[in-house]
């Protein structure tokens, strides 16, 4: 598998363009029923090229999920910039972040990709996923939730199972209910703000 950024100019653009296509045919299809044919007949050029760069579906759709964790982290690129902010604004910004992304149509449509995957035994895709995704976002709120500990701000003695908390109250049952398509991702997006106070509230409850 050929590492994008040793590519070309314009063999960085032909390989984002397959990554384009192939999560719009993936949204459309499902993972499952997509081929690399269908792929290729969208976005041009023969299977030898996709197989030069990704060589298989599977490491295809790592690939997609790559970028998107890189793109996820983008939005988190001023999170710890804001130490000097109070807890309350720390924990707010935090929250805004991830539901923002976590809420988006696009989002669902991929989770759902994932979790059906890994419900296919998809070791390395779930694998990926998770090291590279929650996980990550989680240590990032741990080390928000040991600043203000530190300032004695927090009463917490399990930082793992605090930040759990934390992302639970935030974004349940509202994902869920967007998961299984019994909501609606714009609406919620428009009444983030009292979701994420009330997840605070319910949070510092627990913590102080």
């Amino acid at each position: 598998m050929v590492s994008r950024h040793l590519l070309s100019p314009k063999g960085q653009a032909r390989y984002d363009k397959i990554l384009d296509i192939a999560t719009e045919i993936f949204f459309e299809l499902g993972y499952e029923k997509c081929s690399l044919n269908d792929i290729v007949k969208r976005a041009g050029g023969s299977l030898a090229t996709i197989y030069k760069y990704f060589e298989s579906k599977e490491k295809l759709l790592l690939s997609i999920l790559d970028r998107k964790i890189e793109l996820f982290y983008l939005e988190f690129r001023d999170c710890e910039k804001f130490y000097g902010n109070s807890m309350r604004e720390n924990l707010t910004f935090f929250a805004k972040v991830f539901l923002g992304v976590l809420f988006s149509k696009e989002s669902i449509l991929f989770y759902r990709i994932i979790v059906a995957e890994c419900a296919r035994e998809g070791e390395n895709i779930s694998k990926e996923f998770y090291e590279n995704g929650p996980l990550k976002v989680k240590d990032l709120l741990i080390r928000i939730l040991k600043h203000h500990a530190k300032k004695g701000e927090l009463n917490i003695e399990n930082y793992e199972y605090a930040a759990d908390r934390f992302i639970v109250l935030i974004k349940e049952p509202y994902h869920f209910r967007l998961i299984i398509n019994v909501a609606n991702s714009k609406e919620l997006l428009e009444n983030i703000d009292k979701i994420i106070e009330a997840g605070i509230d319910d949070f510092l409850r627990l913590t102080k």
